[in-house]
């Protein structure tokens, strides 16, 4: 799939226009194509949506995902492990290609196998900036820029293993002899776009518990024809807290400034955290409410400007505990509403939001009195 209007200007207008002659063509249709009840579900789809009921935590919904059986967290008393060589390693499924680096245990590209940018490569969810910085997405991000070096620059060993549903798994395995120790595993189902995660790190020879871990700066490639878009929205984060969701835009850093940190975590703990962007987004979904999220805004360089063509970028950092998962791929309403929570409202539809959700419920309401095959395939 391509993403909506990113050469287009004209694009935008002809899709309100497509909203209301969609509208007015499935009434229609529903009146005069009237049939006596309603399809029954398949089997199939009752078993999936059995499966995909969220859980409840503290009044408010968690997305269900999938399921692995992870190691235990690292023992205080560790022997060192290294790897030998920097190396590359792959999971894939039918929808990602995830491409890791031992050097760090950090994503290095998050290919969108059904995405791709208009006349260019598919999709990759890793900015062209973490080259240039360093910065790749799942690095550790303490803020001791000793150890968050050392890490950075370890290898860590590496494990694979499949389970008996085809996921697919990574485990990575660092420590050294000053007590420093970092192990991160990662699940991959054989579809969709949420990958498993559990990791543990120790700081001379103390537990770090939770982990930062961060995304960015950049979620993505940033097109030149999207920084002249004024209806493409950059990176920007969004988080669940306490029930409720909080957009966080990107804060005013003016180049040779330091970066600008605010901090999130303060009036409870939070349920969910993404990097997101008009299309896609990077979610960090914990089996356990984080503590706290920085979102970092930094000012880039002129050479950074020439991949990455904006004056800002966004990171962020979470405190991850030690499971979860990380959902890497498209902003589709259907797919989010389905993952539970308030994860749909990353689907920002700006000042279109009320007549997107007026014509949703409306066709609803026309499917709930007069059912029509048309009018499901579009709910």
């Amino acid at each position: 799939m391509e993403q909506l209007g990113q050469d287009d200007p004209q694009s935008f207008k002809r899709l309100i226009w497509a909203m209301v002659l969609m509208a007015a063509v499935f009434g229609g249709m529903s009146y005069f194509m009237r049939s006596g009840k309603t399809p029954p579900p398949n089997k199939g789809e009752q078993a999936v949506q059995s499966a995909a009921k969220p859980a409840e935590r503290g009044g408010e919904a968690i997305p269900a995902g999938p399921q692995a059986a992870l190691e235990p967290a690292v023992a205080q008393a560790v022997s060192p492990v290294q790897g030998e060589k920097e190396t590359p390693v792959v999971l894939e499924n039918d929808d990602l290609r995830l491409e890791f680096s031992n050097r760090g245990a950090v994503l290095t590209k998050a290919v969108l196998k059904k995405y791709r940018e208009r006349g260019g490569p598919n999709d990759d969810l890793v900015s062209p900036l973490a080259a240039l910085t360093g910065s790749y997405p799942l690095g550790v991000s303490t803020g001791d820029k000793e150890y968050d070096a050392l890490v950075a620059s370890a290898l860590f060993h590496v494990e694979q293993f499949s389970g008996p549903a085809g996921e697919l798994g990574l485990k990575m395995s660092w420590a050294n002899d000053q007590g420093s120790a970092m192990s991160k595993t990662f699940t991959l189902p054989v579809s969709g776009y949420e990958m498993g995660l559990q990791v543990s790190a120790m700081k001379g020879a103390k537990v770090l518990a939770p982990v930062p871990l961060s995304w960015g700066p950049g979620l993505g490639r940033l097109l030149q024809s999207q920084v002249k878009d004024r209806y493409f929205q950059q990176e920007y984060v969004g988080i669940g807290q306490g029930g409720a969701f909080k957009k966080v835009q990107r804060s005013k850093v003016k180049e040779g400034n330091p970066p600008v940190r605010e901090a999130w975590g303060d009036k409870g703990p939070l349920a969910w955290a993404a990097l997101t962007n008009n299309y896609f987004a990077a979610i960090f979904l914990p089996d356990t409410p984080m503590t706290s999220a920085t979102v970092i805004t930094t000012a880039i360089t002129l050479d950074q400007q020439k991949v990455h063509p904006a004056e800002t970028a966004v990171e962020l950092v979470v405190a991850f505990p030690e499971k979860g998962r990380i959902f890497i791929g498209p902003k589709e309403w259907k797919r989010l509403s389905a993952m539970g929570g308030n994860l749909f409202k990353l689907q920002d539809w700006g000042w279109l939001a009320p007549i997107c959700a007026f014509l949703l419920w409306s066709m609803k309401k026309l499917y709930a009195v007069v059912p029509n095959y048309g009018v499901a395939i579009l709910l």
